[in-house]
């Protein structure tokens, strides 16, 4: 599968390039032809976590309501009303529990992203927030 990515050209512009090295994950290998994706974020981030599932996704009112159950060690990374991106769309995180967690979307974010496409038990990659994993990092390998 050829992905396309979004790059800046360090004069000030983006351009589009094939990128192979990243999206060979199993929510990835199931896109058809002509799917729609969400475009990545301009942000240094990669996908953390490929092919969790959407255990919930439903209309609330005008917004929608989507939940993901995650492997427990991951959990560490969400925060309520913290960042999570899914498929590269970056959304606030609305409710938390011991192996899930929740989002809900506006109606404009639905209609121009690729989650309008998703339904209970599809694939989702996620990427965690930035700066969590950087004070991880530093905790972990800070010396006494």
């Amino acid at each position: 599968m050829k992905v396309i990515s979004l790059a800046p050209d360090g004069e000030g512009h983006f351009g589009f390039g094939e990128d192979r090295a990243r999206h060979q994950g199993a929510a990835a290998q199931r896109l058809e032809d002509g799917a729609p994706v969400g475009l990545r974020r301009l942000r240094d981030q990669e996908v953390d976590w490929q092919a969790v599932r959407v255990d919930e996704l439903e209309a609330r009112g005008k917004d929608h309501y989507l939940r993901v159950t995650l492997p427990k060690e991951l959990t560490r990374y969400i925060v309520h009303k913290g960042s999570i991106a899914i498929d590269g769309i970056s959304l606030t995180i609305a409710e938390v529990t011991d192996a899930a967690f929740a989002v809900w979307i506006i109606p404009h974010t639905l209609s121009v992203t690729n989650l309008i496409e998703k339904r209970v038990g599809d694939a989702v990659n996620l990427e965690f927030d930035l700066l969590g994993k950087h004070v991880e990092k530093l905790l972990l390998t800070r010396t006494p």
